[in-house]
């Protein structure tokens, strides 16, 4: 059983997703927290290592870093499985 529980925040609903800064820091057993959230919820998230942001603009998004080495992954629920995109 995991002991770390997310605290999940009700946005503006501006956008339908589940969202985990600073992803790079978590151990393994708070990612995969992360990740069965968004399995039981089946939403899209979006993990984001430390200095990487998400700028989005309407229907338009940008990916803002200021270190190549840092990572932005889009996360979804596929045919029941959890499926990982480095972006």
């Amino acid at each position: 059983m995991c002991k770390y529980s997310y605290d999940l925040i009700e946005g503006l609903n501006i956008l339908d997703i589940m969202l985990c800064v600073h992803y790079e820091e978590k151990n393994e057993e708070k990612k995969q927290m992360f990740l069965e959230n968004i399995k039981q919820k089946d939403i899209l998230g979006i993990s984001l290592d430390n200095r990487v942001a998400l700028v989005v603009n309407e229907d338009r998004y940008e990916i803002v870093k200021d270190d190549e080495t840092k990572e932005l992954s889009k996360i979804e629920l596929i045919d029941g499985e959890i499926k990982i995109k480095k972006i």
